[in-house]
């Protein structure tokens, strides 16, 4: 009876074998060969897009900072030519004795310049109290 206690140990045994032992050769050399051939294609992608990220982020970075310098030079330059435009207007004979010109002559002065500028929609001059000494028609609040 032991024998056949033996023998039906042996076949519960068999039944649920490990895994690796139920594998045929032929199986196990599909499976290396797949893992072999799709793990470093895997590494290689996550490694390909992991130092594209990389530089593209970098790219973008670097493009945006350039923007922002440009559009600063842009704004420097924009507000030197107003402070020269200024500068230009406060240092008219006009402006600086308003009160030995007409103000018909000091809007025309202006709407000149306005003109020859083609950069303002309306100019206005005031004096140090905030008194408008003369101005464009289009800057007129009506």
């Amino acid at each position: 009876m032991n024998n056949r206690k033996q023998a039906n140990l042996n076949s519960v045994k068999s039944s649920s074998p490990s895994m690796g032992k139920s594998l045929t050769l032929k199986t196990k050399a599909t499976l290396l060969a797949i893992a072999i051939g799709t793990i470093p294609v895997l590494v290689t992608g996550a490694t390909s897009y992991y130092f594209a990220n990389k530089t593209i982020t970098k790219d973008a970075i670097l493009l945006e900072e350039e923007r922002a310098i440009e559009l600063q030079d842009k704004i420097g330059r924009f507000l030197q030519e107003r402070i020269g435009d200024i500068q230009v207007l406060t240092g008219l004979e006009v402006f600086v004795h308003p009160e030995k010109f007409t103000q018909q002559e000091k809007v025309e002065i202006l709407e000149r310049i306005q003109k020859a500028y083609k950069v303002y929609d309306s100019i206005a001059v005031f004096d140090l109290k905030g008194n408008v000494i003369a101005q464009t028609d289009k800057g007129k609040k009506t």
